[in-house]
């Protein structure tokens, strides 16, 4: 942990606030982003399909595969504090069996809401959404996920966790202990970790397993905020990745 100060005015400092030095994040000073981002970039922008993304494993794997300067490594645990995130869906006509995924979605919804495409409209009363339409028989053709936009440690820019249909419900019980202990979402450290379940059918699959590392103090929670506020819109315009998501069971 590193000690920062806030600097007030005619020379009086405010007490000392301890911000955790692993995540370079909260201490980063206004503006610092986009000039890293400058520096790397020039004019050109982050496009919707280059930040790195984290995708639960097939076949019950308990091990994250995370890209990193060195190449990739992998890890039980990813620990980060979540930014933003959204629920997409997205419907393939020609089944994964068939064409062998990286296909484009014929109709998908960045928001979960209207879905754009074949057949689109909105979702809510859409047949596709509708469990029992998959040609397994039992999920939805439309698929449902949740992405999280986290920043881990050491980073100043998030990755996107892709959670399938088999981790919506562990997903959105988690937020919905936070929500009633008074607790907002990105005012937290999270840990994503792997379990293991079964299908009606006795496949397995892994399933993410969220929980709290631990709360972010009122500077840090500032400080997100602001750094929320300033990168949120860039990532609304992320795109489901067809690829991105294990859809067993």
């Amino acid at each position: 942990m590193a000690k920062s100060s806030i600097e007030a005015t005619a020379g009086e400092t405010l007490p000392a606030v301890r911000v955790d030095e692993s995540y370079p994040v909260l201490a980063m000073e206004q503006g610092r982003l986009a000039k890293v981002i400058k520096a790397n970039l020039g004019n050109s922008r982050i496009t919707e399909f280059q930040v790195d993304r984290l995708k639960v494993p097939t076949g019950g794997g308990n091990l994250w595969t995370v890209p990193g300067l060195e190449g990739e490594t992998n890890e039980k645990e990813i620990d980060g504090i979540t930014i933003f995130w959204k629920e997409p869906r997205a419907y393939w006509e020609q089944s994964f069996d068939s064409s062998g995924g990286g296909t484009p979605p014929d109709c998908s919804a960045a928001d979960g809401t209207v879905g754009v495409g074949k057949p689109g409209g909105q979702c809510g009363v859409c047949p596709l959404a509708q469990f029992g339409t998959h040609h397994k028989g039992r999920g939805q053709a439309c698929k449902q996920m949740r992405v999280l936009f986290m920043v881990r440690p050491q980073d100043f820019l998030p990755i996107a966790v892709s959670c399938p249909p088999t981790s919506l419900d562990n997903m959105q019980k988690f937020f919905l202990r936070l929500a009633s202990r008074g607790i907002q979402f990105n005012h937290i450290i999270t840990r994503l970790s792997l379990g293991q379940d079964k299908n009606k059918d006795g496949i397995k699959y892994s399933a993410i397993v969220p929980s709290m590392v631990r709360m972010l103090n009122d500077f840090e929670i500032e400080a997100i905020e602001r750094y929320c506020e300033a990168i949120e819109p860039a990532l609304s315009r992320v795109r489901v990745d067809p690829t991105a998501t294990d859809f067993a069971g």
